[in-house]
């Protein structure tokens, strides 16, 4: 079995709304296409969000599961959904806002509700004009079974750009580190290897004579006056790192390579960064509560994951057991948080380190110290779809 580890920093903090993946306000964000596969959480949320549509629906809220999609570019959404041996109800909404207040209110337009007895059904774009989102655009959906069960929904995005070539240009982040312009260019690009459009990421570059350094961009524009030979790392949230050696020899014509990377799918492993803690304590600092969310989407996603969560403290010396149960707590705190998102509990397990795996032994500031404070999260299994 492959492990992968996630780690977990800084980010800013959303409203204190309910984090259930049941209630609007804990929907699972996506951001671009692809296959996931979610388990209902067998209950309702903390708030009825579709009282007031009521009329329009064939049944309350009972087994719900929220989703909101903002679209990246202008593009037609397709949405795809299959739940076995499971009677469900999906309805869309459109709000102007991303706190669902429109919804709980009954402001939203519902622009689609249908439901599906033991089966499957699809939105094409071809069939339904409401599909075709502009930039920024803001669309949220729901799944609602009338019985508390957690059976699997199997859920497939499909969002095409209305005009390929003019996405290309507005998601084009370049960085040039060109010296003289006059010599022949070398491009390096960073692409979805679905849908080939610019992917902005965390480029780094090491064992350069003249480029080490770190560059968060989707093109790098390089000039070829010299030999280049240098490695190269990708990363970018959502999908599989990628990582590469250049060794370009001097030529007379501008050339490029393209990094294409894989997004991360139904069944797929992913990689984070640290969770932070406050000193002495299990208790979560504001910044790192949206990245466990990230986390939770994850797992909302991917219903077959099973995960170990791992506690670390930053402890000076030999491995005591007080840093030890510090540790675990840590640990347990998110796990803690991910059930009470909705996420199983069967589905997780934790452990405490203590101070035996510091990332950085002898600290030599308070961010080295902070990062030794965190929780990482390794994926023991990727289960089996049914």
């Amino acid at each position: 079995m492959t492990f992968v580890l996630f780690s977990f920093v800084h980010a800013q903090t959303t409203e204190n709304n309910s984090i259930k993946i049941s209630d609007c306000s804990g929907a699972i964000a996506l951001s671009k296409s692809g296959g996931h596969n979610i388990a209902f959480p067998g209950t309702k949320g903390n708030v009825d969000d579709i009282v007031n549509y009521q009329q329009k629906l064939k049944h309350p809220e009972m087994n719900s599961v929220w989703f909101r999609f903002k679209a990246p570019f202008s593009g037609n959404i397709n949405i795809t959904a299959l739940a076995k041996n499971t009677s469900f109800e999906m309805a869309m909404f459109l709000p102007s806002n991303v706190e669902c207040s429109d919804v709980t209110t009954g402001n939203a337009k519902m622009i689609y509700n249908t439901f599906v007895k033991d089966g499957s059904f699809s939105l094409e774009s071809s069939e339904f004009s409401f599909l075709e989102l502009k930039e920024g655009q803001l669309v949220t959906f729901m799944f609602n079974s009338p019985e508390e069960h957690n059976n699997r929904l199997d859920l497939t995005i499909d969002f095409l750009p209305l005009n390929h070539a003019e996405t290309v240009k507005e998601l084009m982040n370049v960085s040039d580190l060109r010296r003289d312009e006059t010599l022949p260019t070398y491009r390096i690009g960073v692409r979805d290897a679905i849908t080939q459009l610019p992917v902005d990421a965390k480029i780094i570059i090491k064992e350069s004579r003249y480029f080490d350094a770190f560059y968060n961009a989707s093109d790098l524009l390089l000039s070829l006056e010299r030999t280049l030979k240098f490695d190269l790392s990708v990363d970018a949230y959502g999908y599989f790192p990628a990582d590469s050696s250049i060794r370009i020899r001097e030529i007379s014509e501008s050339i490029e390579t393209i990094i294409e990377l894989i997004p991360v799918l139904k069944g797929s492993q992913l990689k984070l960064e640290g969770i932070g803690f406050m000193p002495q304590t299990d208790v979560l600092t504001e910044e790192a509560k949206i990245k466990i969310q990230r986390l939770r989407d994850f797992m909302a996603l991917n219903s077959s994951v099973e995960i170990e969560i791992h506690g670390h403290v930053h402890s000076i010396g030999s491995n005591t057991l007080g840093a030890q149960r510090l540790s675990s707590k840590r640990a347990k705190r998110v796990m803690n948080y991910l059930i009470d998102a909705g996420i199983e509990k069967s589905r997780m397990t934790h452990v405490g380190f203590g101070n035996s795996e510091m990332l950085f032994p002898e600290p030599k500031s308070r961010e080295e110290e902070q990062a030794n404070r965190r929780v990482e999260i390794k994926i023991v299994s990727i289960g089996d779809e049914e």
